[in-house]
């Protein structure tokens, strides 16, 4: 997984961080798919010292018990992970700052 975007991202959060992204990835509001959470579990179990040293077929194989290696499928779930940590920021910053959460409600017209 090395050079990959979601591994990338991953260890520029905090581990606090980690563990907050793991809740987020619990709602079923934000996100509905089980191997995005599997995925994630995966990273948050691993010590960052060996993050580097995951292989994608590895990973696949834990996230994905069972099924023979699927690299498209990977991909896709990896960009899924990204896009749902971009979220969380997302949704954290705008619950921290009322002025977007106004915003945002004046612009539905609430």
């Amino acid at each position: 997984m090395l050079g990959t975007f979601v591994l990338e991202l991953w260890k520029a959060l905090e581990p606090s961080e980690h563990r907050a992204v793991l809740k987020f990835l619990d709602s079923p509001f934000h996100n509905q798919r089980a191997d995005v959470r599997s995925l994630a579990a995966l990273l948050a179990d691993t010590p960052i010292a060996e993050l580097n040293h995951l292989h994608k077929e590895t990973v696949y194989e834990v996230v994905f018990p069972g099924e023979a290696y699927d690299n498209l499928r990977f991909n896709y779930t990896c960009s899924f992970l990204a896009q749902r940590i971009e979220a969380y920021f997302t949704w954290q910053e705008m619950d921290s700052n009322g002025q977007w959460r106004d915003w945002l409600l004046e612009k539905v017209g609430v």
